[in-house]
């Protein structure tokens, strides 16, 4: 597991979390393995399995497989556990955990959304929404963060426009790409504050996952 965040570095401008992103961690799982974590209240869980496949338990009684490709999301309104287990067929499976904050208080119990399924194609050389708020072509946003997935050739220049005050998380799947004026590759991510957007150029075919936030 790598921790994109990590509290115990206080000092570091990104220690504790960045706008409303609470968790952004990355899991290596080897098939039939289970991790059981406590979910953290009073925000949106996004699962996005990268390759293999990744079975969701939960305490509010949902049990689903997440296949690669697909995003599946979860409000979490109070304490509780859930257990993720590797259900892949042949290999590791690679995963992502992403915590956002929610922006007003929701009611009823812990919610879930059915996976939604995002195509190479659908990806390819565009940023893709996976989440946005106020729509049924997405999963649903209650955090108001803008959830965006894109698979990028080389050569390729694209540009994420940022509206004031809001920030972006972009992060690495894997790839090389220099955003902003910054080298970036495999595994690494960045903050973007008070800039006019997000300016990406790619070097090596990527995939990245880019967060639009309001601040925290």
């Amino acid at each position: 597991m790598w921790l994109t965040f990590y509290p115990e570095e206080n000092a570091d401008a990104v220690g504790d979390s960045f706008g409303t992103i609470a968790v952004f961690n990355e899991f290596m799982l080897p098939l039939h393995e289970s991790v059981v974590s406590e979910l953290v209240r009073e925000t949106e869980l996004v699962t996005y399995v990268h390759k293999g496949a990744l079975a969701l338990e939960n305490q509010a009684g949902y049990s689903r497989v997440v296949t690669a490709g697909e995003f599946q999301c979860m409000t979490v309104i109070r304490v509780g556990k859930e257990r993720v287990t590797s259900a892949s067929t042949a290999d590791t499976t690679h995963f992502f955990l992403i915590y956002l904050r929610l922006t007003s208080q929701p009611t009823g119990i812990v919610s879930n959304e059915e996976p939604v399924r995002i195509t190479s194609a659908q990806r390819r050389n565009v940023l893709c929404p996976v989440m946005t708020p106020n729509t049924r072509k997405t999963l649903h946003s209650t955090s108001d963060a803008r959830l965006y997935s894109s698979i990028l050739d080389p050569g390729r220049h694209i540009v994420h426009e940022l509206t004031p005050g809001r920030k972006a998380w972009l992060h690495i799947v894997y790839g090389t790409v220099t955003a902003n004026e910054v080298d970036l590759s495999t595994g690494d991510g960045m903050g973007i504050t008070d800039e006019p957007g997000v300016s990406i150029t790619v070097i090596k075919t990527t995939e990245l996952l880019l967060v639009d936030t309001l601040p925290q």
